[in-house]
């Protein structure tokens, strides 16, 4: 064989044998590979991964995916990676005909700015999405801005058109749309024309829409769509200052056909439809198992305003939404059945009670035992989803509930640190969840407060069969003071759930002043809410001032009638934890506790309820790999 011959063949065999550029999936890496990432974009095919580390990336032009279906994600997520506009351009751009292949992922996208757009329209500051239809999943997008002097303002965090993208778990905080003096503003936080986007589990959370004349959707604005929104808090969004118009605080929709399914929907703000206002919007247009409370509207439509539209409302709670729960327009005929509504409302099945929520004052909205909206929802609403806001079971005692949240005695907020988790600072506090069962178990943990920028602190926990798992929360150099509850099927037969909190202290100092704890908050007494279906453990911890002497506390149970039922006294020459303080309580026992003492301290109060599913309380964590 002649060496022409054999190199033909060793050349055809190799190239046999060498993996297409398709099936061999790269990853790189980000300033490693390439200092910049678009650089890392570009040079990337299908299938592969630009992995980002660490850092703030100052753009000068959008990142543009170009049409791959690439993976682009952070290393550790979106609080450590921050992609920044710096107020000079947008941040993201999809405009290529991308789909669920290309991923963004576990980004801050922050300072993004819209260009101007034939000399009078800005569209989409953050992120920009041109028939496209890609994911975005773990991302905050924050501080963007589609803003012009007088003409037309259009998503100022997130801008789509003709696009279905998948934007799951992401927070849209403080974004705006804004045409000062002349104009309109529509969507502060996302904007939505055409397409059918799936969003889910995401925060929309202190968006404005503001314009000189007209404003709409402060924190969603959506024509001519098929959107569906699950899971979701939309939160203290607001359209202001125009004259003509001020509508949709929370949520905007015209001519669209919307689905919002398990959805909290609370303080927001507007002129008409405070939380969602629907105009000339499809008969399908649906509302199911929300929760709509504390909405402020300047005229009508505080929880929800319907105009030319005939949407239905089923399975929800709207209350204390001011100055009323829902306002028809004309001849719009919307269909409100098996809901729980201020003041009531025509419609098989509804009712007018409070809905007892848990701590309306911590904007926790889900249900307390007493509560009338419970097993009082229609297990026939259409699109009656199979779990809750958190993930946990629907229809666990027969017939769904009112609101975003199931509630069963085993199932309610099983673990509260109150009032007060402080991580950060140069301390973190470190969770460790074990499953003693033979049964696979999955909840949530999250932070105490709807607070958008704790996001991060938020936790899908899944355990299988036997198996611990050690979560650790801290602030990083940032000192976050909050509760934090643990929330799932904590009661199934098959479930034994330790839970364990402590303190792991950086320095190996003791909580003071100096750690983020404000001196306000050292009082000589607390009083705190009890809520049990059977017994209940409370553990405390009982912190002093620096160079204060020992503290000795007493504690006090109070039943419902103000009787005196148990006294205990506690003391601390520093910190500790005392735990089964109160036990053997009876059934559905409702009360209160007080700590009181001649010292001023500091009290972390850990409430752990349903003992008998195994949780525990120690200060000292079990051995964990």
């Amino acid at each position: 064989m002649s060496r022409t011959v054999m190199g033909m063949a060793m050349l055809f065999f190799a190239m046999m044998i060498m993996p297409a550029r398709g099936y061999c999936e790269a990853t790189i890496i980000i300033p490693d590979d390439y200092p910049a990432i678009q650089a890392g974009i570009d040079a990337a095919a299908d299938g592969d991964t630009v992995l980002v580390r660490d850092g703030t990336y100052l753009l000068e032009n959008p990142l543009d995916f170009n049409g791959k279906a690439i993976i682009v994600r952070s290393e550790h997520g979106a609080r450590t990676c921050i992609l920044d506009g710096q107020q000079k351009t947008r941040v993201v751009y999809f405009q290529s005909h991308e789909g669920s292949g290309s991923i963004l992922s576990g980004f801050t996208v922050q300072n993004g700015l819209s260009p101007i757009k034939n000399g009078v329209v800005v569209e989409g500051g953050g992120i920009y999405l041109i028939n496209s239809s890609p994911t975005i999943t773990d991302c905050v997008i924050t501080a963007n801005r589609a803003a012009m002097n007088s003409g037309t303002a259009l998503g100022g965090g997130v801008y789509m058109e003709a696009s279905s993208p998948n934007i799951v778990n992401c927070s849209i905080i403080g974004n705006y749309a804004l045409s000062e003096v002349y104009g309109t503003a529509q969507g502060g936080g996302i904007y939505i024309i055409g397409g059918a986007p799936v969003i889910s589990n995401i925060i929309v959370s202190g968006n404005t829409a503001s314009s000189g004349t007209d404003a709409e959707g402060g924190g969603i604005y959506s024509i001519g769509s098929v959107v569906s929104i699950k899971d979701s808090t939309i939160s203290t969004n607001s359209t202001i200052n125009g004259y003509r118009s001020m509508r949709g605080g929370g949520m905007f929709f015209a001519t669209s056909n919307p689905t919002i399914v398990n959805c909290v929907i609370y303080g927001n703000s507007a002129d008409l439809g405070a939380g969602i206002y629907f105009d000339s919007s499809s008969e399908f247009s649906s509302v199911t198992n929300c929760t709509i409370v504390q909405n402020t509207a300047i005229s009508y439509g505080g929880g929800v305003y319907v105009k030319r539209t005939n949407a239905r409302v089923i399975n929800s709670i709207l209350w204390e939404d001011s100055p009323d729960e829902l306002h028809q327009e004309g001849t719009s005929t919307p269909t409100v059945t098996f809901s729980d509504l201020t003041g009531g409302y025509f419609g098989d099945g509804n009712i007018d009670k409070d809905p007892n929520f848990v701590n309306v004052v911590q904007k926790n909205f889900r249900l307390m035992s007493t509560s009338t909206a419970i097993n009082a929802g229609s297990n026939a609403a259409e699109h009656l989803p199979s779990y809750d806001k958190e993930g946990s079971s629907r229809i666990i005692d027969g017939t769904v509930e009112m609101g975003a949240y199931e509630y069963s005695s085993s199932q309610a907020t099983d673990v509260i640190v109150y009032p007060q988790l402080a991580v950060g600072g140069g301390y973190e506090v470190v969770l460790i969840i074990s499953n003693k069962s033979g049964s696979s178990w999955s909840g949530v943990g999250k932070p105490l407060q709807n607070d958008p920028s704790l996001a991060f602190l938020r936790t899908q926990i899944t355990l299988g069969p036997k198996e611990t798992k050690k979560f650790v929360l801290t602030g990083g150099s940032t000192t976050i003071a909050c509760g934090y509850e643990i929330y799932g099927d904590l009661g199934s037969p098959n479930s034994a759930i330790s839970v364990s909190f402590f303190y792991n202290y950086f320095q190996g100092e003791e909580l003071q002043d100096s750690t983020g704890v404000p001196k306000s908050q050292y009082e000589q007494k607390y009083t705190f809410p009890v809520e049990r279906a059977s017994a209940i453990d409370t553990g405390l911890s009982i912190h002093r001032r620096a160079n204060q002497p020992r503290t000795q506390v007493t504690l006090t149970l109070i039943d419902a009638n103000g009787n005196q039922l148990q006294k205990t006294f506690v003391a601390s020459d520093t910190s500790g934890f005392f735990s089964s303080l109160f036990t053997g309580l009876p059934a559905s026992f409702i009360g209160s506790v007080v700590a009181e003492s001649t010292d001023a301290f500091y009290m972390v109060v850990i409430r752990m309820e349903n003992t008998e599913t195994g949780f525990q309380l120690t200060s000292v964590p079990p051995d964990v790999n």
